[in-house]
């Protein structure tokens, strides 16, 4: 569900750039002419030899390649702080099998805050039952 889930979300509603820890179904149905950072470094031979175990170094990479959103496993990786938590996708246990329950949904400074929040709002509507999205407040 995750991955299918995801693959979804980044083909048909937001068609921009996007960084992820988990590239799979998700950079293979993205958006056509979209860029998938892929910070695993799988399918991202700059991220592969990057420390992305430093949040200034994670920035760059998305700032050089005009990344606006970012869904990754909160766990895995330091958030920088000029990324903004929009949402978190939630899974039930049963229907997941990835490393994580949680995949939050950040916002960078490459990207529209107010336009990713409507293409999350629209992608709710079509979740199937058991999978959540749950949105942060917006200070805007």
């Amino acid at each position: 569900q995750q991955q299918y889930q995801m693959s979804r979300f980044l083909a048909s509603f937001y068609k921009g750039n996007f960084a992820i820890n988990d590239a799979g179904l998700t950079a293979y149905h993205r958006a056509p002419g979209t860029y998938v950072l892929d910070l695993m470094g799988l399918g991202s031979t700059e991220a592969l030899n990057a420390d992305t175990g430093n949040p200034d170094v994670v920035d760059d990479l998305v700032r050089r390649h005009s990344v606006g959103l970012a869904a990754l496993y909160p766990d895995w990786f330091p958030i920088p702080q000029s990324w903004r938590e929009l949402a978190e996708l939630h899974l039930p246990g049963i229907a997941r099998a990835t490393a994580e329950a949680t995949v939050a949904i950040y916002v960078t400074p490459e990207g529209d805050e107010k336009a990713i929040r409507r293409d999350l709002q629209e992608f709710q509507k079509t979740l199937p039952p058991g999978v959540r999205l749950t949105f942060q407040p917006s200070d805007r």
